[in-house]
């Protein structure tokens, strides 16, 4: 009833046997938990626990888990029995079965009707038929932390997201498709009468969203759905669900190493466009990610295959801030400014945005040596049957201090490290182009690390979408860059660059021919993103704006 998912991956040299034996474990200590969640009796009536199939499994466990204290499962939404009153028959084009899941759709979309306007281009009609469920248990004893209190802040986080462009959408300040790539989040619960029920007398902490230590016991939480069911935190067993997501790029990328590939330049390119314009929203909304890695990267399913979706935020924290930022991250792709400085920063999201657009081209980053990866490998070296991959590896401190300031001193690794890129290109003339292009991308990140270190979080946060401000030129610099690398029919004007402009002309000058990659808009979310409010009428229409054909 509950059936494993394994996570695959290059292939290691592991004992069969052993891997099974820790797929059981893991089955076994679902189990428990699962018994302990169906206490609340709420939960059957939300989720199918009863499977209509004898063998068909109620649930999918995910084998790779974000941390020890948590489990990620896929799960099916209670369907209506429609053969049982006219009452609950609901059109095809509907596919959303519970009051929880409706109204909540119904907050953000104004409508019950499915599919709605919002989520129309970017999610597939269906994607309530199944859901993400994140589940975290902590043991009852004084060795947990309040840092390992997550999920609570992570629903808070994604709540305040949606409400903030719930706001904005109410107010015409924003497209309907702006949280293109936020999951949507349904509901939280925290589990009471449980072994893991909070003792009285013992005061337990959390991290709220803006990194202050608050007690548990004195957090209340009101559900997006109805103001009565709010209740305090009761107990140390909560879960959350949200709209389900398809693979990561960690999961991506460990396919394709396995098979000594990687992205070439202009898929990189389309990716690291969409991520630079999920975090233009996301820090609009004074939210600051901190742990920007391939893992929190998702595509999403469905119509939704092509859209990149920012996931996973245990680490992310509203500005402004209080105190230092949460102390855990990935090694590998933390921001060198935010250990150095011992701060948090919406910069320090784009410095590990770049990090993961070199690691997609190149399979590797300069610093992989110091972690003990190779050039042909994503994983460090684990134990038999532990899938532990490098994306994973969290730290309170980086190990690649060193190496990550050397890079940002000078060029050179980064022009040495650009000569084995795929660029798509036969001609030396359109590879050294695509190579300017890199460069130019790390130069103009590197800029913003510099000027908008020293701006507030709160005027940073209130800048992104002002024309001509640092913050904006953060995002809009290097997408301008990307957008010259690519053959389009129309462009908006928000992401044509006069420099660039220049060099493209100067490059036909050399060659008639325009042998730049086309961009497909069937095949890749292109984010026509507009810094200027009033544009928003301008921009609803996609259809209109077609690449031309290759």
């Amino acid at each position: 009833m509950y059936r494993p998912v394994s996570s695959i991956g290059p292939q290691t040299s592991v004992d069969p046997m052993e891997v099974m034996e820790t797929l059981v474990a893991m089955e076994q200590r679902f189990r428990q938990v699962f018994q302990q969640i169906l206490i609340d009796t709420d939960f059957p009536l939300k989720y199918d626990v009863a499977s209509n199939e004898a063998d068909g499994p109620l649930f999918f466990v995910l084998t790779k888990q974000p941390t020890s204290l948590t489990y990620v499962i896929e799960a099916l939404p209670v369907v209506f029995d429609q053969s049982a009153s006219k009452a609950h028959v609901k059109r095809v084009e509907e596919l959303t079965y519970h009051p929880v899941f409706e109204d909540v759709i119904e907050r953000y979309t104004k409508t019950r009707r499915k599919p709605n306007p919002v989520i129309l281009e970017t999610r597939s009609a269906d994607f309530c038929y199944m859901v993400t469920i994140k589940i975290e248990v902590l043991p009852l004893d004084r060795s947990v932390r309040a840092v390992n209190f997550t999920l609570l802040r992570e629903y808070q986080i994604l709540l305040h997201i949606w409400e903030s462009y719930r706001s904005d959408l109410n107010a015409n300040k924003c497209n309907s498709d702006q949280l293109i790539g936020f999951p949507m989040p349904f509901e939280f619960r925290n589990i009471e009468g449980t072994k893991y029920d909070l003792p009285h007398g013992h005061s337990w902490e959390y991290y709220s969203p803006f990194g202050k230590l608050e007690s548990l016991q004195r957090v209340s939480l009101t559900s997006i759905t109805s103001s009565k069911d709010s209740r305090p935190i009761k107990s140390t067993l909560s879960y959350m669900s949200i709209e389900k997501v398809g693979p990561s790029l960690s999961y991506l990328m460990d396919l394709m190493l396995s098979q000594r590939k990687f992205f070439n330049i202009s898929s990189a390119l389309k990716v690291y466009d969409q991520l630079i314009c999920r975090l233009l929203v996301m820090h609009k909304y004074s939210v600051i990610h901190g742990d920007i890695n391939p893992s929190a990267l998702c595509f999403g399913t469905g119509e939704a295959v092509n859209v990149l979706y920012l996931n996973n935020f245990e680490a992310a924290l509203l500005a402004p801030t209080f105190g230092l930022p949460l102390p855990f991250f990935h090694d590998r792709f933390v921001s060198y400014s935010r250990v150095k400085d011992k701060s948090v920063h919406f910069v320090h999201d784009l410095e590990s945005a770049f990090y993961v657009f070199l690691y997609l081209m190149l399979g590797r980053l300069p610093w992989d040596s110091r972690l003990g990866v190779s050039e042909t490998e994503s994983s460090t070296v684990a134990p038999v049957g532990v899938d532990i991959s490098v994306n994973d590896i969290r730290s309170e401190k980086s190990r690649t201090m060193e190496e990550k300031e050397k890079f940002w001193q000078s060029s050179n690794q980064l022009l040495w490290m650009v000569k084995s890129i795929d660029t798509e290109f036969r001609d030396s003339m359109y590879r050294n182009f695509a190579s300017d292009i890199v460069e130019a991308i790390y130069a103009r990140v590197k800029e913003s690390m510099s000027t908008c270190q020293s701006l507030s979080q709160s005027a940073y946060s209130k800048s992104v979408f002002i024309t001509g401000t640092a913050p904006y030129n953060a995002y809009f610099g290097v997408r301008k860059i990307i957008a010259s690398f690519f053959r389009f029919e129309s462009r908006s004007n928000a992401l044509k660059d006069p420099v660039w402009s220049a060099k493209t002309d100067m490059l036909f000058k050399e060659d008639a021919n325009d042998r730049r990659i086309a961009w497909d808009l069937s095949s890749w979310c292109w984010n026509y993103l507009d810094a200027d409010a009033n544009s928003v009428k301008r921009q609803s229409s996609r259809k209109s704006q077609i690449v031309v054909s290759s």
